[in-house]
């Protein structure tokens, strides 16, 4: 009897092994089927989201060059009573001639579309002039565009009102056949706190060349390869500014607003990736410098 019932037992048994096998190979081929649907969803749904994401990386891209780099406006530091009246900050003395070159960039606002120089923005503008002579530009610049606008920062050391000329901005002008130039002219202006500004005279429309007090006129021939100083006006090239010709004896910032527009030869450019005025550097002859 106990035989009986144990093989009824192990008969049963086997029996629902049996079904649970064909459960769970039923189960076990159901789960697969789920799983590879929902890998071949996910795929699915990922190229598609892949695709998207790239569509919309080259669109950005495509975007991203046709528009203009904002840098700045940053909030400058400002001493006490600070204007363009209130003569030489405390803590700063009187330096030997030839001081430096722009130290930092306040803002920068190029037109749109305009890129040239960008990748390697600021530090190609802040350093020495790579002049080129009369008949070739530098390719060492940045460009502004048609309207475009920089404005530089010096601290070690600010520009101060000294004997003749005191600073030079350094553009890419050329002259050819060495009679003029090709020019695109900018508005210089200073400043001592970032917001007050007085500027130089610049109206290329209503002048003849060498626009007076229009900076990107003069060709450059200062650069570090041929040893021409860039703080000597006799010889460095470029457009000199004397600050007493505002009534001014201190600055901390320089203006350039582009004014090509206002010249055909230069306007016709106005579209280009590098139109506009294109700024090489900004040396300082007359500096004031902080209390050692």
């Amino acid at each position: 009897m106990k035989d009986k019932r144990q093989g009824s037992q192990e008969r049963c048994w086997r029996r629902r092994v049996l079904s649970y096998g064909r459960w769970s190979r039923c189960f076990g081929l159901f789960a697969i089927f789920v799983v590879l649907w929902g890998l071949g969803g996910a795929a699915c749904v990922g190229g598609v989201a892949q695709e998207s994401v790239v569509g919309d990386a080259t669109e950005r891209g495509t975007e991203a060059a046709s528009e203009p780099q904002a840098w700045g406006p940053k909030e400058p530091t400002a001493w006490e009573g600070s204007d363009l009246d209130a003569g030489i900050p405390e803590g700063y003395v009187w330096g030997e001639a030839g001081g430096g070159f722009a130290q930092g960039v306040l803002s920068f606002s190029p037109t749109s579309g305009v890129s040239y120089g960008q990748e390697d923005f600021p530090s190609k503008i802040l350093g020495p002039p790579q002049g080129s002579g009369l008949g070739k530009g530098s390719l060492d610049v940045v460009s502004l565009g048609c309207d475009g606008e920089i404005i530089l920062e010096f601290l070690d050391p600010m520009i101060g009102d000294g004997p003749g000329p005191d600073f030079i901005v350094f553009e890419n002008a050329f002259s050819p056949n060495g009679v003029g130039s090709f020019a695109e002219p900018a508005e210089v202006s200073v400043s001592v706190d970032g917001k007050n500004w007085r500027a130089f005279p610049c109206d290329p429309k209503s002048t003849s060349w060498p626009y007076a007090q229009c900076a990107g006129v003069r060709p450059v021939f200062s650069s570090p390869e041929n040893g021409i100083s860039p703080y000597d006006p006799s010889v460095s090239g470029g457009d000199v500014y004397d600050l007493r010709d505002l009534g001014v004896s201190v600055a901390r910032f320089v203006r350039i607003r582009d004014r090509s527009r206002a010249l055909p030869d230069a306007a016709r450019w106005c579209q280009a990736h590098n139109a506009g005025f294109d700024l090489d550097a900004i040396s300082v002859i007359w500096p004031y410098r902080p209390k050692p």
